[in-house]
């Protein structure tokens, strides 16, 4: 889907290569806990949910059995702010950096709690002095997924950062990673930005994992 109109052009999601706990291509983002999603009728999810493809490299390793997971990443960053008269656009030119660890628990581990985190170095370029500038963004993550009995799985994510709307449901696209102060035009700020999720499953047929 583009804009308000439907598309049927075909698009690439995921492509990407996976050996000795290295990803290499395109893929959903380090900083997305996809096992913390809940099933939802809306094809976009819960809006606060953290979710985007997109190009990277990542290395992720397990200890304990697999019960102990840490990944690191180097994502393609997309960057998008309120520039003003001030300011434009630039190439980027440094990766966001994630980092993730996750804890799973239960049978076949499936409850797990995992922390989060991504640090961005945004370019831009100051028109007022003639030369380039960076802005850092930054943000935290603490996702989950909790089997509480066969019958009941709760779901949740709470994110609180600056500079990441990329990294949010709702805010990706928009022009809100900074902007220029409305006292100062010639100064630009990081601006802050969270959300949080959380629901509750109902299984009518138990859980397998319970059995």
């Amino acid at each position: 889907r583009g804009g308000d109109a439907f598309s049927y052009i075909p698009r690439l999601r995921s492509a990407y290569v996976q050996v000795m706990g290295f990803t290499v291509g395109r893929d959903v983002s380090t900083f997305c806990d996809l096992m913390a999603a809940p099933t939802t009728i809306d094809f976009q999810g819960p809006n606060a949910y953290n979710f985007r493809f997109t190009e990277m490299i990542r290395y992720e390793h397990s200890f304990l059995k697999n019960r102990l997971t840490v990944g690191i990443a180097a994502e393609m960053p997309s960057v998008n702010g309120t520039y003003g008269e001030n300011f434009s656009p630039i190439y980027q030119r440094v990766p966001d950096g994630i980092l993730y660890a996750q804890y799973a628990w239960g049978k076949e581990r499936m409850s797990h709690i995992r922390v989060s985190g991504v640090v961005r170095d945004m370019f831009l370029h100051d028109n007022v002095n003639g030369e380039n500038t960076t802005q850092v963004g930054w943000g935290v993550q603490l996702s989950g997924h909790i089997g509480i009995t066969r019958w009941v799985d709760i779901y949740m994510n709470g994110v609180y950062g600056k500079g990441i709307t990329p990294y949010i449901q709702d805010l990706a696209g928009s022009p809100y990673d900074f902007g220029y102060n409305p006292e100062n035009p010639e100064q630009i700020q990081t601006m802050p930005m969270w959300g949080w999720q959380a629901a509750a499953q109902v299984n009518i047929i138990p859980s397998r994992l319970w059995l």
